[in-house]
């Protein structure tokens, strides 16, 4: 798994860092015990050893906390508290891609733009005869979710909810929102969707995609809340955090985003319900490379395609999870074949 460390936005300047009067203290220090030493060495040796020694002393004092105060700092602008591992289940490859220090703050990719009009109804209006052949998607190649069973129902705004963590530069996110989007329209709508590619110095690199930054989804049945965690990488290889999880989300990442082979933090990560849990990216995104937005949209429609057997098979997953949590509504979506084949496999009723 390719371990990111979360930046912290502070400047050089914040607390913690040593200030220029420690080192006037440490230069004094040494020059008043010196200056003492000479003036009574000849009168009091003794003495004048004493002042020397206790010279040494507190400005070998003062010296361990200036190099404590600079370790602090030098931490604090590398990452904060809590890293994030982004990850994949433990069958793909992945490779490790370290953050450099510095204070550039150019990103390596342009801001995001409007889905054109025909990838956006490409991508939210996929046949449910596509769906239904897909299935579950290349077997060994789709991930399933984890079912959890005799939790507390995780509800929004009085709905069952839905919760996504994930990052811009993130490839495993990239790959998993077209899961996500395609999913979640057969619920409701999309507004203010636009497009993204992952870091282009990460594993996987542009991997065409969207962001859910600005976006707003409404629907009947369920609510959703779709964070992006994380923006785009700097050139500096950092990744600045664009929104914190609240103290309900960060009380679901805790409990549910964990694993085997992942630690609390993991991205992407969704909960559906508090009853599906999807943590990692629920297929490889090495398919979806040098492919264009445009493309991969176009191929929804075709279920023998295998870049659709992923994000499809993951999609029928993830709507079994929401016909788990919302009473099996609506029903045309619910009691088709490639959501009940889903609900099957995970021993849920849909």
């Amino acid at each position: 798994m390719a371990t990111a460390p979360r930046a912290d936005e502070g400047s050089p300047g914040g607390a913690g860092k040593p200030s220029a009067a420690h080192y006037l203290l440490l230069f004094f220090g040494l020059l008043g015990g010196l200056v003492g030493y000479f003036l009574v060495r000849d009168r009091d040796s003794a003495m004048g050893r004493r002042l020397l020694i206790g010279s040494a002393a507190v400005s070998g004092g003062v010296a361990a906390l200036v190099i404590a105060l600079s370790v602090a700092a030098f931490s604090s602008l590398r990452s904060s508290p809590v890293p994030v591992t982004v990850a994949v289940p433990t069958s793909a490859t992945t490779t490790t891609v370290a953050p450099s220090p510095g204070t550039a703050h150019t990103l390596l990719v342009s801001p995001s733009d409007p889905i054109p009009p025909k990838v956006l109804h490409e991508i939210t209006h996929v046949p449910t005869s596509v769906y239904n052949a897909v299935g579950m998607g290349t077997p060994g190649l789709v991930y399933p979710p984890t079912v959890k069973k005799g939790q507390k129902p995780l509800t929004f705004d009085g709905k069952p909810g839905v919760f996504y963590m994930g990052g811009e530069f993130c490839p495993f996110c990239a790959a998993e929102r077209w899961a996500i989007i395609t999913s979640l329209s057969r619920f409701g709508t999309f507004s203010g969707l636009k497009t993204m590619q992952s870091s282009p110095i990460d594993v996987y690199p542009k991997t065409q995609t969207f962001t859910f930054r600005t976006t707003r989804y409404t629907s009947p049945y369920v609510s959703a809340k779709l964070v992006e965690v994380y923006g785009q990488d700097k050139a500096t290889g950092t990744h600045p955090v664009i929104n914190k999880p609240t103290n309900q989300e960060d009380a679901l990442i805790k409990k549910y985003d964990v694993g085997g082979t992942t630690r609390s933090g993991t991205i992407p990560f969704s909960d559906w319900g508090n009853k599906v849990i999807f943590t990692g990216a629920s297929y490889n995104p090495n398919p979806l490379q040098g492919l264009s937005r445009t493309r991969i949209a176009a191929s929804l429609k075709n279920p023998k395609n295998p870049v659709t057997k992923l994000v499809l098979g993951a999609s029928n997953y993830m709507s079994a999870a929401v016909c788990s949590i919302d009473g099996g509504k609506p029903g045309a979506v619910c009691t088709s074949a490639g959501v009940q084949a889903a609900a099957k496999a995970l021993h849920v009723n849909a």
